[in-house]
Formats: C-alpha cells, sequence, structure tokens
C-alpha cells in the first residue's frame, strides 16, 4: 500500500464558486493523480462531522477534506468526537473554499496535482485543536475548531457573511458588505473574561478572537502570533472601543498593525473562559447564534496534517 491508498475523500460541493459537475471533475482529477479509497459529497451543514465518524467507525484513519475552513472544521470535530482520543487519524486538505485562512498558514495551493505530491511526499505536523464547552439558547454543546473561535464582531461578520452570500454567491466582496453592517451594527456586552483561570475583564466586550492560526476573514492578521503547533492560544480582545476607535481598529486590520492598537488586548492562553449575556459565536467560520457562557481549553497534538 502506498501514501495515495486507503482514504476517506470528503467533498463539499458548495465550497467556493464550485457547481456539482466541477466537483466531479475533481474527483476524476485526484482518482488520474492516483488517490485510492472511497469518496462522498456532503450534502448539508453538519454533514462533514458525519461522513469523517463514518469512516472512523469503519476503521479508516486517512482523511482527505476538499472544501473550505468550515468544511475542514466539520471533519475535525467529526474526527475529534469519535476516535476516543486516540489522535491516530491523518487528515489532508485540498482548499477550494473562499476564505481559505487555515490553508494560507501552511502554504497550502489550490491544485489538484500539488495536494498528490504532497500526500506521496507524506511530511507531516501534530496539529492543536481548541475544544469548547458552550451553553447558549440551544442548551449546552461540546464543540471543536481548528482555526479560530471568533464572538461578538467576529460571529456577526459570520452571520451576515452567511446573508449576503446567500444572494451573491461566490462573491469575494459580499464579505466586506458583511464587515461593514457588522461595524455599523454590532455592539458592546458586559462579559467576564477569565485567561488560565485568572479573571482579567469584567467590563462591556466589542470582539473577541481565539486564534489557534493567526488569519480569519481571508487573510486577516487578527492573532498574528498564533501557531497551530505550540499548546497556546492567541487571544485578541477589543474592550467597548468609541466609533473613532472601531474606525482606527479597522484600518489596523486591513495594515496588519492592530496590534499598535492599545486599546487592543492581547493574551496567551492553554484555557479560555467567558461568561456573557449576548455575545455572538462562531468557529472557523461557521455560526453558532448567542452563548451565556463558554469554555475553551487547547488539545495539543490532537491530530496528524499532511503539509509541504
Amino acid at each position: 500500500m502506498t501514501e495515495l491508498d486507503g482514504w476517506g475523500v470528503i467533498m463539499n460541493p458548495k465550497a467556493g464558486k464550485r457547481s456539482s459537475d466541477k466537483s466531479l471533475s475533481v474527483k476524476d482529477e485526484l482518482v488520474q493523480a492516483g488517490l485510492n479509497g472511497e469518496f462522498v459529497f456532503t450534502e448539508r451543514a453538519g454533514h462533514a462531522a458525519e461522513l469523517a465518524a463514518d469512516f472512523i467507525r469503519k476503521g479508516v484513519r486517512k482523511l482527505l477534506v476538499v472544501g473550505g475552513d468550515g468544511s475542514f472544521s466539520e471533519v475535525v470535530s467529526g474526527v475529534c468526537m469519535n476516535d476516543g482520543g486516540a489522535g491516530d487519524v491523518l487528515l489532508a486538505l485540498l482548499p477550494l473554499g473562499t476564505g481559505n485562512d487555515w490553508c494560507r498558514y501552511w502554504k497550502i495551493k489550490k491544485s489538484v496535482s500539488w495536494c498528490a505530491d504532497i500526500i506521496k511526499r507524506g511530511k507531516t505536523e501534530r496539529i492543536d485543536v481548541g475544544r469548547y464547552e458552550e451553553s447558549g439558547a440551544d442548551g449546552c454543546a461540546t464543540r471543536y475548531f481548528v482555526n479560530s473561535l471568533g464572538l461578538g464582531f467576529d460571529a456577526r461578520t459570520v452571520r451576515y457573511a452567511d446573508l449576503v452570500r446567500k444572494k451573491f454567491s461566490g462573491k469575494a466582496w459580499a464579505y466586506y458588505i458583511a464587515v461593514f453592517a457588522s461595524f455599523l451594527m454590532n455592539k458592546s456586552v458586559h462579559s467576564k473574561l477569565w485567561i488560565n483561570g485568572s479573571l482579567v475583564l469584567d467590563d462591556k466586550i466589542y470582539t473577541v478572537s481565539v486564534g489557534n492560526g493567526p488569519f480569519t476573514g481571508g487573510g486577516i492578521k487578527q492573532t498574528p502570533g498564533a501557531d497551530p503547533t505550540d499548546g497556546k492560544f492567541e487571544v485578541m480582545v477589543m474592550v467597548n472601543p468609541s466609533w473613532w476607535q472601531r474606525c482606527k481598529a479597522l484600518v489596523g486590520l486591513a495594515c496588519g498593525r492592530l496590534q499598535a492598537c492599545g486599546f487592543v488586548k492581547y493574551f496567551e492562553a492553554q484555557s479560555v473562559a467567558i461568561d456573557t449575556y449576548g455575545l455572538e459565536a462562531e468557529r472557523d467560520g461557521i455560526y453558532s447564534d448567542e452563548v451565556k457562557n463558554i469554555s475553551v481549553s487547547i488539545e495539543k497534538g490532537r491530530f496528524e496534517m499532511i503539509v509541504p
């Protein structure tokens, strides 16, 4: 058996700007490149996690995700909730989504032949995963994220982006409309923030980004010091900014100088807890509504991933 054999391939036919016909074309290209395994297609939100769980139960330990950050995040969740903590699953990603922030950090290309080549090469890294316990309107839940967890401004932007993309499918500029709308509408919410068990903030919080990776929003570096292999998060918090400070923060984000804004706080953390009433949440670009309490921890080296 070679490195290209025995894969479970989970494909999102709606990732990025693709049609079902293009997804079948990608499948054919992967087969022609020598990849062998079982190909399955997602049909709805959350389905990638279910398909990953099915593969794990069948004993498949190599999964290739063809899609974007959200699809990869769902597969990671499906793995983490069904592998019994073994950490013996190997993941690979062919990035065909819109933002592709996770792949941006790893410099993974949107090329089928290139993807097959790095799988053949077999270079891997052990990757950290964020685990969080969430309570909200829908009750309590355990979830996972691989790139980032956002609350407040981040989450509202994701919610608006989902709405705009339904109207303007596949348009990259739809995200910027969502950013502007969120800038106008998002409000600070009184919350308490604990870092590594210590209360560090009891104030009105505008936005929080818990970064395992540095990029969000299609290349924006909100947490530039985040490294998904070092066993810790970088946490960015903006506390009750004025209108002028919000404008300054947007410019800082666009220019990569957010850390220079004195009203933006940064922390290193292995655990994060937030008590809040009304902050919306998202993980890896997947919206999950308002939360009341959230507890986040890092699981170091949780899975292995093919890297260039």
